[in-house]
């Protein structure tokens, strides 16, 4: 179930921050989300049954004009490809992410959208992801 269970989280707004650096060495991707949430929707939130019991696509697609913004695939939802070159992969990818993530939160403190406030006080909150 994709929901809080009193129906009372929602997301405001989300940022997405990516980059790639090529050189001598190889090339190195990086990217980090940020989801700012709220404590109350202001509209019915309703829930969403989804089981990933089989090889899937899914991908993240913007409203107002159809871009496609990411897509991906699960090949094994079970974790029946859990090789040694993915787990090597990944932890290239994280220590990349904690190396660059001081600067980027660094960056979004300055952002006026972080730090924009309503009604006198500051509202919700930020997930690096």
């Amino acid at each position: 179930m994709l929901d809080s269970p009193s129906n009372e989280v929602y997301v405001e707004s989300m940022f997405h921050k990516a980059s790639i650096e090529v050189n001598e060495e190889g090339t190195e991707a990086t990217t980090i989300n940020i989801l700012f949430m709220k404590k109350k929707c202001r509209t019915r939130c309703t829930g969403i049954d989804f089981v990933a019991d089989h090889p899937f696509l899914f991908l993240i697609r913007e409203d107002l004009t159809g871009t496609i913004l990411f897509m991906g695939q699960v090949l094994h939802p079970d974790g029946a490809d859990s090789s040694a070159k993915a787990k090597s992969a990944m932890d290239d990818f994280l220590r990349a992410y904690y190396a660059r993530r001081a600067a980027v939160v660094k960056d979004l403190k300055k952002s006026r959208d972080f730090n924009s406030e309503a009604d006198g006080e500051k509202e919700g909150s930020f997930l690096l992801s």
